[in-house]
């Protein structure tokens, strides 16, 4: 395993000596402040700080990284000092993990070198625990970070930011995983909902939504996509009821959980009458166009003790007309509406509409 920072260095102050004067000032300067920013795979920003003494003069600076999976051409030095001038890097084309810089300070000094760079094989995923109380629309949410390092570098001392809470120190080892903290527990608030959406299953779903917004309990970043674990208490036993991936949210966003079918709600779909009106012919006589006229009755029963929330989701291609309907509905685009209905434990209750397709080949 290699020991962490960077392969080899060598600082060699040239101005005002004669070129058999080269003096060799330093090898590999030890690593300050370490922060790895953990993004969206496969990179990773590396910020580090490297404290040296530079000569008056120009000065050449060389790092490597051999053996890892740098992207050299991210590389970027910075020295706090503004009187230090820096050009560079140079990337050598048959060393491509290494780098040369030249340093131009104005006097003898010592300074900082702020370092940043993308590191390949620096990934992490989160996994969500997630716990529901039946007893309330609240769930406690948290989760840990697995944290991986395939980059061949080693980072000791480092701080990790995953870009939600405060950075937290660990030590990461090239071929390691770590799980770190991610999400404290916090209550956050929940929608269980069934669908019935023949479009993309021919059963009931359950599904749970989740927003990420201050007002449900979160909304301080993006959610990053990763593994849910769905508990539920009950009589103070906490049961696992799945596993499910949770998807990418934006903040203000909805997680949209499908959970599996639902068993104790269910949803017959009949078309109850089917008509053609408003019939052109062409001049042989033969149908050529019609609107057509279609009656729908969804049967919905529910074995729940509780009340729910049932959404059906209707496909309705070409162009259409609601005519007559026993439930509210909202036209999400041109060819889909959706009914959201509450269902009473231990009820059975019907949905109609009546719809004209319009302009309809035979």
């Amino acid at each position: 395993m290699r020991p962490a920072g960077v392969l080899a260095v060598a600082l060699i102050g040239v101005t005002g000596l004669a070129e058999s004067q080269t003096v060799r000032l330093a090898t590999s300067p030890p690593r300050g402040n370490v922060t790895l920013l953990l993004g969206a795979p496969p990179a990773a920003l590396v910020e580090e700080t490297r404290r040296v003494d530079l000569p008056a003069g120009e000065t050449s600076l060389v790092l490597s990284w051999q053996g890892t999976r740098l992207n050299a051409d991210s590389l970027e030095l910075a020295p706090a000092d503004a009187s230090v001038q820096v050009a560079g890097p140079v990337l050598l084309a048959d060393q491509p993990q290494h780098a040369q810089w030249t340093l131009t300070s104005p006097a003898a000094k010592q300074t900082e070198l702020a370092l940043r760079y993308l590191m390949d094989g620096l990934t992490w995923e989160p996994e969500y625990v997630l716990v529901l109380n039946g007893a309330t629309v609240k769930a406690s949410l948290a989760a840990v970070a697995l944290v991986k390092n395939d980059s061949g570098e080693d980072y000791k001392d480092a701080r990790v930011d995953l870009g939600l809470s405060a950075a937290v120190p660990a030590d990461l080892e090239t071929g390691s995983t770590l799980r770190l903290p991610y999400v404290n527990a916090a209550e956050v608030a929940y929608e269980l909902l069934y669908l019935c959406d023949r479009a993309a299953s021919p059963d009931v779903l359950l599904r749970l939504d989740l927003e990420n917004t201050e007002e449900a309990g979160l909304g301080l970043a993006p959610l990053p996509a990763g593994k849910l674990r769905l508990y539920e208490e009950q009589g103070g036993d906490r049961l696992l009821t799945g596993e499910v991936k949770f998807p990418y949210t934006p903040v203000g966003a909805r997680a949209e959980l499908v959970l599996g079918t639902a068993r104790e709600v269910s949803v017959e779909r009949r078309d109850v009458r089917v008509v053609d009106v408003n019939v052109w012919k062409d001049v042989h006589g033969r149908v050529a166009l019609l609107d057509r006229e279609e009656e729908i009755a969804f049967a919905i029963e529910s074995l729940k003790d509780q009340d729910v929330r049932l959404k059906i989701v209707e496909t309705i291609d070409g162009d259409w007309e609601m005519l007559s309907n026993s439930h509210e509905f909202e036209k999400k685009d041109a060819n889909h509406l959706e009914f959201v209905v509450p269902v009473p434990g231990h009820s059975k209750l019907t949905v109609k509409y009546k719809v004209r397709r319009l302009d309809v080949l035979p």
